[in-house]
């Protein structure tokens, strides 16, 4: 079965770890590495835009999910032990960090309806915990005022629609291949299901593109890579 688990509010502008920013979305991939280490599979770690409340400092308020694979509920109790661990010990100790797991694939009704009104307007923490108590969702505040459970809650729900911009593939090690030219049928192996220009024609397996930064698009389940066209060349883009 299928696992989401959600992760917000880790920073508060940057957090400097050996020299490097260490932001949410590097707290989320730190976390799916450490997981992997103890033998989950991975399947990508999204990024879902939320509406930027007043208290965010961040650049960008997004919370950030990792989709992976588990067997039993002593797998879902290890994953929470593993989540709360690395981030307690990455997140700013300024920062509002939460947590969220949720095992259902599809989503509660009302779970969707709360998770998508947070892209656009802000949501209390109080709808959040009274939801996610009604439908088993685990919230784990880490410290604070808890406001990252709300964006932690709501990326694990709108993870299990199918959607959201990856920024990994953990199994496949997606992020070892960037800054290089790479053929479709290279890409195709790394975890993407498809490569596409923005007008949504298919790449065939023998053309080549250069791949930057890997930021596929996961659409209904299946991560697409899109390119645009750059001279002889094609080039991967993120397109928002």
């Amino acid at each position: 079965m299928l696992l989401f688990l959600g992760i917000d509010d880790t920073d508060a502008k940057v957090k400097v770890v050996k020299g490097s920013k260490l932001g949410t979305g590097r707290v989320a991939r730190e976390v799916a590495n450490e997981l992997m280490r103890h033998g989950f599979k991975v399947l990508w770690v999204t990024r879902h835009q939320l509406m930027k409340s007043g208290t965010n400092t961040s650049g960008n308020n997004s919370a950030k999910a990792i989709t992976l694979e588990v067997s039993s509920t002593d797998d879902i109790r290890y994953v929470r032990e593993v989540a709360t661990r690395v981030v307690s010990e990455l997140s700013l100790p300024s920062s509002n960090p939460g947590i969220a797991i949720n095992p259902h694939k599809p989503p509660p009704k009302d779970a969707v309806e709360l998770a998508l009104r947070a892209s656009s307007r802000l949501i209390s923490l109080s709808d959040v915990l009274s939801v996610a108590k009604r439908h088993g969702i685990d919230t784990i505040c880490i410290r604070r005022s808890c406001e990252g459970v709300i964006g932690a809650f709501s990326a694990s729900v709108l993870a299990t629609l199918g959607y959201g911009r990856v920024l990994d593939i953990p199994y496949t090690g997606l992020r070892n291949y960037m800054n290089k030219m790479l053929r479709v049928s290279e890409i195709l192996k790394l975890g993407i299901h498809a490569v596409r220009d923005v007008n949504g024609h298919e790449l065939n397996e023998y053309e080549y593109v250069y791949v930057g930064k890997f930021k596929p698009y996961l659409e209904d389940f299946k991560p697409v890579l899109y390119v645009v066209k750059d001279g002889a060349l094609w080039r991967a883009v993120v397109l928002d």
